[in-house]
């Protein structure tokens, strides 16, 4: 386990994404598989930031984007 989810809401069609995970390319790998999927787009990240937890250096992010229907 690389990508924790700290908290995820939803509003209007929006989403909001709170998360820590072990480094940056792990984040960005997550934003490209939120954007390949068909339920969700426009997946933007709005801040990344160090957190040390236990001695341990993680990057705490927060997402945006929506939701959205899949084509039949």
């Amino acid at each position: 386990d690389q990508l924790w989810l700290t908290d995820y809401s939803a509003s209007n069609g929006g989403i909001n994404i709170n998360g820590v995970a072990v480094d940056e390319n792990v984040v960005a790998s997550f934003m490209e598989k939120l954007g390949a999927s068909p339920y969700y787009g426009d997946v933007e990240l709005k801040g990344i930031s160090q957190l040390v937890i236990n001695k341990v250096k993680l990057q705490k992010f927060t997402l945006n984007c929506r939701a959205t229907q899949p084509a039949n």
